[in-house]
């Protein structure tokens, strides 16, 4: 083995024993794209079938609102404002 040295090395570089065809490297991509398309295709299969079981656990959307939430209501009802609870009337005193 080599030693690292961070200068770049002086002359060619080392020779590679075992040549390799370009032949074999074409193959050997496409090899690796096959098994890579086969495992995207795999992941989106079992994420629709979770999605799909989510969907059918959780069933309709459902209202959380009561029935007469929705009824409009005035503000103030039409006999004027209710008066206050508890304690005695104010005297109306004018001044003499």
């Amino acid at each position: 083995m080599i030693p690292f040295s961070p200068r770049r090395p002086k002359g060619a570089p080392p020779h590679n024993p075992e040549p390799v065809s370009i032949a074999h490297l074409d193959e050997s991509l496409r090899d690796a794209m096959r098994a890579a398309a086969a495992a995207i295709r795999e992941r989106h299969r079992t994420r629709m079938e979770l999605l799909k079981a989510q969907a059918r656990r959780t069933g309709p959307a459902r209202n959380r609102k009561p029935p007469e939430a929705g009824l409009p209501v005035p503000a103030v009802p039409p006999r004027g404002p209710l008066p206050f609870q508890g304690g005695a009337e104010a005297p109306l005193d004018f001044g003499d």
